[in-house]
């Protein structure tokens, strides 16, 4: 079945976001006329046990859907899009269902069927906010999730940059955005036209063009969609499995042959040099000397050398190979 979540509206949740966190004030215990807030006190739900957490989301959703809805109130707003404020409450309803011990409030919230009249019938075009409010698929979830929390550090990266704040903390937004970006990124291998993955590829250009190199040398570069792909599937097994896979290259087989060998060469030289070996052959009065002058300070750092041959990680030896290896764009 094709995706046909709109995206691209994404850009915009964290300007929502913002009107949405402004939608809730005490009213709950404070005498008001306001028609929103009244209504939400008299539903019937208002006197349950969460009648609470009620009245304090249903007066959150109804503002914000009420601001929205006249566009007297929000025209002046250049910074917002006139799409995407229905879906991002939509959004944020299944964050909260997805996160929340209280979720079968939420989950009720995106019942079709409003089990709750929390939506307020006197707000205009309501019935159109009804409609876009529901659950959303897993998936489609994941990505959006994904996209609004990488453009909530892009844009915390762009504004904290323009207050002059520290390299220190402005990297922190430049790591974790790359982070999110490189663990997403893979789903698009071999699908770079899909809606979700244009605006991965959009994003990626705007952090390019804002996030210098030079500012956080230290944050790891964007892969791209083959790069991320390969790399989930070596550390997971994510992929299936070709011939390339099939085979040992020959680092991985010098690898083997060295850990064999310094195995076998490891004992040989314990039995043969060391007070160790001594204990274990035989006695020979002559050759009493001879063992007696031996070095033993020279064989015991050159048995602790093959020692650290040995016991040199296997991953850190395929980390460097990987890393070295890779074509950034």
């Amino acid at each position: 079945m094709e995706d046909s979540y709109n995206y691209e509206n994404v850009k915009n949740f964290p300007a929502y976001k913002n009107l949405l966190e402004q939608s809730w004030h005490d009213y709950s215990f404070n005498e008001t006329g306001d028609p929103v807030v009244n209504t939400c006190r008299q539903n019937e739900n208002a006197k349950t046990v969460r009648g609470f957490s009620f009245i304090h989301l249903c007066i959150k959703v109804n503002k914000y859907i009420e601001y929205y809805s006249d566009p007297s109130k929000h025209s002046s707003d250049l910074h917002v899009s006139s799409n995407g404020h229905p879906e991002y409450l939509n959004y944020w309803l299944n964050d909260k269902y997805k996160n929340n011990n209280d979720y079968s409030l939420y989950k009720d919230v995106l019942d079709s069927k409003d089990p709750l009249k929390i939506f307020n019938s006197n707000i205009r075009n309501i019935s159109e906010y009804k409609s876009k409010i529901y659950e959303l698929g897993d998936d489609i979830f994941k990505r959006v999730d994904t996209l609004y929390k990488l453009y909530d550090q892009y844009l915390s990266y762009i504004t904290k940059r323009e207050y002059s704040i520290t390299n220190e903390i402005l990297c922190k937004h430049a790591d974790e955005f790359t982070d999110i970006y490189n663990k997403a990124i893979g789903e698009c291998n071999n699908k770079l036209h899909n809606k979700y993955c244009k605006e991965l590829e959009y994003l990626k250009q705007k952090y390019e063009g804002k996030i210098s190199i030079t500012s956080c040398p230290k944050t790891p570069l964007l892969l791209s969609p083959h790069e991320a792909y390969t790399y989930k599937g070596d550390t997971f097994g994510a992929h299936p499995p070709s011939d390339d896979n099939d085979s040992y290259s020959a680092g991985d087989i010098a690898i083997l042959v060295g850990k064999i060998l310094g195995g076998c060469l490891i004992p040989l030289l314990l039995y043969k040099y060391t007070p160790l070996g001594s204990c274990l052959r035989p006695r020979k009065r002559k050759n009493k000397t001879d063992l007696d002058n031996i070095d033993d300070g020279k064989y015991v750092n050159y048995s602790y050398y093959y020692g650290n041959e040995e016991t040199i990680p296997y991953n850190e030896e395929y980390n460097m190979h990987y890393y070295t290896s890779q074509n950034y764009e």
